[in-house]
C-alpha cells in the first residue's frame, strides 16, 4: 500500500469520525466507538471508490481544510443567494428572466464536476440541469445568475484542490 493510499484511507476515516461526532446527539463512549468502527468499515468496504484518484481529491490535511473552507463559503453563498432571490420574488415588479445557459467548465475531476453542479443547484436561483463531459447547462432565475458560475471563486478553490492532487 502506497503512502497516498494510506493518507486517503486515514483521511476518509478521519472525516467520517468528525462527521459522526458532529451529528452525535449525546456524547457517550460507546457511541463514539460505534462511530469509529462504522467509519473504518465504511472506508474498507468503499475503498475501491475512495482510492480511485480519478474520481476524488487526495485526502490530505491541506485538502481537508480546503473542503471545510469550501463548505463554509458555500453556506455563505447560499444565504446571500436566498436574500437575493427573496428580494426578486418579494419586489412589486418581479424581475424574473428565466434563462438556460450552456458553458464549458474549468474543473476536470468527476468529483469536482459533481461538487460544482451540486453547489450551483444548492444556491437558490440556479439549477444545474445537465453536466455532459465538461459542458454544463444551468437554469437561472435571471440570466445574470445563470451566466456567472464559472467566475465563481469556488471554482478556483476546486481547481486548487485538483492541483494539490497533481503535486502528490
Amino acid at each position: 500500500m502506497s503512502k497516498v493510499v494510506d493518507n486517503s484511507i486515514i483521511g476518509m476515516i478521519f472525516l467520517l469520525i468528525v462527521f459522526w461526532l458532529l451529528i452525535l446527539e449525546e456524547f457517550a463512549l460507546w457511541k463514539v466507538l460505534i462511530g469509529i468502527a462504522c467509519s473504518v468499515l465504511i472506508v474498507l468496504f468503499m475503498k475501491d471508490f475512495v482510492l480511485n484518484r480519478n474520481l476524488r481529491f487526495v485526502l490530505n490535511i491541506k485538502n481537508i481544510i480546503s473542503v471545510f473552507r469550501y463548505i463554509l463559503a458555500l453556506i455563505k453563498e447560499i444565504v446571500i443567494a436566498n436574500i437575493q432571490v427573496a428580494q426578486i420574488v418579494l419586489a412589486p415588479k418581479m424581475k424574473i428572466e428565466p434563462a438556460l445557459v450552456k458553458f464549458k467548465g474549468k474543473v476536470s475531476k468527476e468529483t469536482s464536476k459533481a461538487v460544482l453542479g451540486n453547489s450551483i443547484t444548492l444556491t437558490p436561483g440556479t439549477l444545474t440541469v445537465d453536466i455532459d463531459g465538461d459542458n454544463y447547462a444551468i437554469h437561472g432565475l435571471t440570466r445574470e445568475y445563470a451566466e456567472n458560475p464559472m467566475d465563481w471563486y469556488l471554482v478556483d478553490w476546486l481547481l486548487e484542490m485538483e492541483e494539490e492532487d497533481e503535486v502528490e
